[in-house]
């Protein structure tokens, strides 16, 4: 039987179940059946309008600019201590590590940390190859100590988004040539700036004077005293 033979001898009452309408109570039909079929059509059309709203639902999550991030309430527990680029991008998509985190020789890429927010326990990049810390741009707080030292690579630190470490030190990193901490208001013990022989002065006095709130001493020595404009 053909698609149109089957709607000439259909009953219009299964017509209308066919057609996906919710009928309510059986009831008779009658003159007015054409009404109930314009009912019917009005009720697909807000189905129709639901399934837009869905589609604008996917559109906002397509707008999240870190989609791949995971929330900050699904941490990774433990400490970490990497030594080499395979290793770091074992944490790709993590937004926060909740104990310790170790950059060391053999590691000279930071990329998979671009979600990375905060770590809870200290955050040291010492004694490696990295070259630049760009993948960090969204690290935020460090609990504890964030050392990055020994990492002759290292021409430039930018941590655009950190707001509050527990201790920061920077040393003994000969290429460093500059250092920006724009968000960084508060350090909760100690700073201190050493033996960063390119690394004008001006930048370090440039951090500390953005702080509001320093819960110890700001030292710096043996950096570029001649290097501001």
């Amino acid at each position: 039987m053909s698609y149109r033979s089957l709607i000439s001898s259909t009953p219009l009452l299964l017509l209308l179940v066919l057609a996906g309408c919710d009928l309510g109570e059986p009831k008779q039909l009658g003159e007015d059946d054409e009404d109930d079929l314009q009912g019917c059509d009005e009720e697909n059309d807000d189905d129709d309008d639901d399934d837009d709203d869905d589609d604008d639902d996917d559109d906002d999550d397509d707008d999240d600019p870190n989609p791949d991030c995971l929330p900050v309430d699904q941490p990774y527990i433990g400490s970490l201590a990497f030594e080499s680029n395979a290793d770091v991008e074992q944490l790709a998509g993590v937004s926060v590590v909740q104990g310790n985190l170790g950059i060391h020789w053999g590691v000279t890429d930071l990329t998979g940390l671009e979600c990375l927010t905060e770590v809870t326990g200290g955050f040291w990049i010492v004694e490696t190859s990295v070259g630049s810390l760009a993948p960090l741009h969204n690290l935020q707080r460090v609990g504890g100590e964030l050392e990055i030292g020994m990492a002759p690579s290292l021409t430039n630190i930018s941590l655009p988004a950190l707001e509050q470490v527990g201790y920061l030190s920077v040393y003994y990193n000969d290429s460093l040539q500059n250092a920006e901490m724009p968000a960084l208001h508060t350090i909760l013990q100690h700073a201190e700036f050493d033996d960063n022989i390119n690394l004008p002065t001006c930048d370090i006095t440039t951090i500390r004077d953005g702080l509001t709130t320093l819960g110890g001493q700001f030292f710096f020595s043996g950096n570029l005293i001649d290097g501001c404009e």
